[in-house]
């Protein structure tokens, strides 16, 4: 790896600890025993994408999940290598029938069964180990703050600038606001409210139906999950024809390859019988997919937020008696 603060190369036995041993110097994740792969200056590079060049600012929880985009997975199981052990066991078993002396001649067939065997096992195992297998973020958002908040600051001089710190609640509340913002996420407003967008739109925010001023127009905004389709459409059923939906759908999260797709437990396809889905969404659900609104990079978030405010702005009545809105750049 790049040391970050020489920007010399360092191998593995040259950086016990953590400490650089051409510099001195001590950084805060090395990837070979970080369970995100992550080392200094990858954490730098995901916050200039957060800062959009724009110098807008971010959550610990949407740095959290950038980095964790393309880390996420299943965690392994004995069977997940029981196709792999088989098919080495037939491949053996074919070399030691036809004999060392024909070895030059068996191995090719020995390696091609070897394969076949393996795919063959996976697959037919992976359906039903594919519905018991949670998909989760390797390292918990707690120890990737700790490392961020207490380690970081004190190696590198300072915090990380832009961050924000999204344990702590969040809101905006104007003496004479325009609109409401509800959503029950923090980290996401955290991020709005760090970037000025409550401020600038004039929105009173809200985690909860009991904190809606009456009368007010009000954006939904939530996560893709079970939990965020239940909470878009109680808010949807209290608050009746002033209500919108622009929170992060389950259709617009099952295709968009940039957003960290996260599993929980499954549950019955029953429970979101009550729940306004396309057949392709509830089963997605069901199976415990789900999609963090914190995974939205700020430029996004902040962007959805605006075209939201504008197409429910009392000048555009048709737009807003559509019921729903789409994110900018998605599919309609």
């Amino acid at each position: 790896m790049t040391c970050p603060f020489c920007q010399r190369d360092i191998r593995r036995r040259e950086r016990s600890g953590n400490k650089c041993g051409k510099c001195g110097k001590v950084y805060v994740f090395d990837p070979k025993t970080n369970p995100l792969r992550l080392h200094d200056l990858r954490v730098r590079r995901h916050v200039d994408k957060l800062r959009a060049g724009r110098g807008l600012r971010f959550t610990t929880s949407q740095l959290w999940l950038s980095l964790a985009r393309k880390q996420v997975g299943e965690p392994r199981t004995p069977l997940r290598f029981f196709g792999c052990f088989l098919g080495f066991v037939v491949g053996a078993a074919i070399i030691g029938v036809s004999g060392w002396a024909a070895f030059v001649y068996a191995a090719p067939v020995a390696i091609a069964s070897m394969v076949l065997v393996t795919l063959i096992v996976r697959w037919f195992f992976r359906p039903r180990a594919a519905r018991r297998r949670l998909v989760t973020v390797a390292m918990p958002l707690d120890a990737f703050a700790k490392q961020l908040w207490g380690v970081w600051p004190r190696l590198h001089g300072g915090p990380i600038e832009g961050v924000v710190d999204d344990s702590r609640p969040a809101g905006h509340r104007p003496a004479r606001p325009e609109r409401v913002l509800l959503c029950p996420v923090n980290a996401a407003t955290a991020c709005l409210v760090a970037n000025g967008v409550p401020q600038r739109l004039n929105l009173h925010t809200a985690r909860g139906l009991d904190q809606v001023p009456p009368g007010l127009p009000v954006l939904v905004l939530r996560d893709a999950s079970v939990a965020g389709q239940r909470f878009a459409a109680q808010a949807l059923a209290a608050l009746g024809p002033r209500a919108v939906d622009v929170g992060l759908t389950p259709a617009r999260a099952r295709v968009d390859r940039h957003l960290p797709r996260l599993k929980g437990t499954p549950v019955a396809p029953e429970v979101l019988g009550h729940l306004r889905l396309s057949e392709a969404d509830a089963a997605w659900l069901a199976e415990g997919w789900w999609v963090p609104l914190a995974s939205v990079r700020p430029a996004k978030l902040i962007a959805a937020v605006d075209k939201a405010v504008a197409r429910t702005d009392p000048d555009h009545g048709a737009a807003a008696a559509v019921g729903f809105l789409t994110w900018p750049g998605s599919p309609r």
